[in-house]
């Protein structure tokens, strides 16, 4: 299905994409050569299946984040969510990176984004004030549940994801357990979001706390060998003095 909002002509490519290999270079030869007509034509290359060969820059590893949020309808109907975190989109709708859905089950969670329906959605970051809406569709009530079904490339020590129920008044932490809830027949928007948490400035003021509290504790290391170097230069003065002083004691007694 293409939808188009102007006309003009349409262009398929895959320039948005990497190619990946996952078992190697494939090549594919269609009918049985002839031996006859190789050994006069000489063995042949094909530059693309060349270039297929030297491809190894290409498969780096996808290191972005990734939400995958799950919902399960009355009927037991799954709906998977992706969420992935790209620096190259907007929080607009962004062409090859976001999934519109137009004709979806009777039941039904989508992203909700300028009054469309999205199961795939591009976001440059996520932050403690970014809020995702969703629409739960129901065509008769039930029991619902919505959660985490995976994440990637996501540290949970640092970041939490939330499930917020503006009618209930809730949050629930979708690291720590479902949400689970019987819901009315409709369309439900502006109900629930889904919201983050990033701790990772309190870690970062964490690191600079231990980097001076070590800083603290070499300098009162180096104050401490300091001041015992100098008791030690007080000591061996006195004794000098001391030596010095028994000397002269003797060399008058021998006058003498």
């Amino acid at each position: 299905f293409v939808a188009a909002d102007s006309d003009g002509d349409i262009v398929f490519n895959n320039s948005q994409r990497n190619f990946v290999r996952e078992t190697g270079a494939s090549i594919f030869l269609f009918g049985e050569p002839q031996e006859e007509q190789n050994e006069q034509e000489g063995p042949t290359t094909n530059p693309d299946i060349d270039q297929q060969l030297d491809d190894s820059d290409l498969d780096a590893p996808d290191m972005r984040e990734k939400f995958r949020i799950g919902f399960d309808s009355p009927s037991l109907y799954h709906r998977q969510l992706l969420l992935t975190v790209d620096p190259t989109t907007t929080f607009g709708i962004d062409r090859a990176y976001d999934g519109e859905i137009q004709f979806g089950p009777t039941e039904d969670m989508t992203w909700d984004m300028e009054d469309k329906k999205f199961v795939i959605l591009g976001v440059p970051n996520v932050t403690d004030v970014s809020e995702f809406p969703l629409v739960v569709t129901l065509p008769q009530s039930g029991p619902i549940r919505i959660r985490i079904d995976a994440l990637e490339n996501v540290d949970t020590e640092t970041t939490t994801v939330f499930l917020k129920d503006r009618v209930q008044n809730t949050v629930t932490n979708l690291l720590e357990g479902d949400y689970e809830t019987t819901l009315e027949s409709g369309e439900h928007y502006n109900r629930y979001v889904i919201v983050f948490r990033k701790d990772s400035n309190e870690e970062e003021t964490t690191e600079e706390e231990e980097e001076e509290e070590q800083e603290e504790e070499e300098t009162e290391g180096d104050w401490e060998e300091e001041e015992e170097g100098e008791e030690t230069s007080e000591e061996w003065e006195e004794e000098e003095e001391e030596t010095t002083g028994t000397g002269e004691d003797t060399d008058t007694d021998t006058e003498a």
